[in-house]
């Protein structure tokens, strides 16, 4: 039996509930995984280059 049909045969009180219940673990999940994100982008690290290599990169690039 599927979760939703389990729910349709519960009193309608405790499938609000589980409803309720569903929709705050949907939004810390979505909240864990910007948040995962935000650690990823700020862990990059930048590596400092010269003024040479952007011109090279650039050329590269425009060549292509």
């Amino acid at each position: 039996m599927s979760v939703p049909g389990i729910l349709e045969r519960l009193p309608r009180w405790f499938a609000e509930q589980a409803q309720v219940i569903e929709d705050r673990a949907r939004q810390q999940r979505e909240s864990a995984a910007r948040r995962q994100e935000m650690e990823f982008i700020c862990a990059v690290e930048v590596k400092d280059s010269g003024w040479d290599e952007w011109e090279d990169t650039v050329a590269a690039f425009n060549a292509r």
